[in-house]
């Protein structure tokens, strides 16, 4: 079997815009085109949480996305915060309470009634664009997400 080598930019390497995004004390609604790096900043986020003790769950909608995500954690020896990335469908089960963020990478590829269970249990940041959603008759539209999380802090990256 081939190895894979993964890379997680370092916090510096971070665009101004991304940086403020992670370090942002509120909710945020993360906004870009493919490439942006809207996984690699709530990967980030993730993992300051951890930095600072707080408890988050980081879910995204495909496999390979949850195991990429996980490893780049591992490869700068956050495991905890690694433990704490699943897929969206898979990790459901896990929300409640106990969460002091839920960070939904990938948003657009969940319905609206996803959205409507969870929001009430802890606070929700997520990434999206409607450029990238792959079932479009089961998605959430990023005005649907705004509508939502109206209090979300938008960052749009580039």
């Amino acid at each position: 079997m081939a190895d894979y080598y993964f890379y997680l930019p370092q916090f510096t390497e971070l665009t101004i815009s991304q940086q403020v995004a992670v370090t942002e004390t509120a909710q945020i609604a993360l906004s870009g085109g493919p490439g942006t790096g809207k996984s690699v900043v709530s990967l980030w986020r993730h993992i300051s949480n951890y930095q600072m003790y707080k408890k988050s769950l980081l879910l995204t909608y495909t496999t390979t996305l949850a195991k990429y995500l996980t490893v780049c954690c591992t490869s700068i020896n956050e495991r905890t915060a690694a433990n704490n990335i699943k897929t969206s469908l898979k990790g459901k089960q896990m929300v409640d309470k106990s969460w002091n963020e839920i960070i939904v990478d990938e948003a657009q590829d969940l319905p609206v009634s996803y959205y409507n269970d969870i929001k009430s249990i802890t606070k929700v940041s997520y990434g999206a664009d409607d450029a990238q959603i792959l079932y479009p008759d089961n998605c959430s539209r990023q005005s649907e997400l705004k509508s939502l999380f109206a209090s979300n802090v938008d960052y749009v990256l580039d």
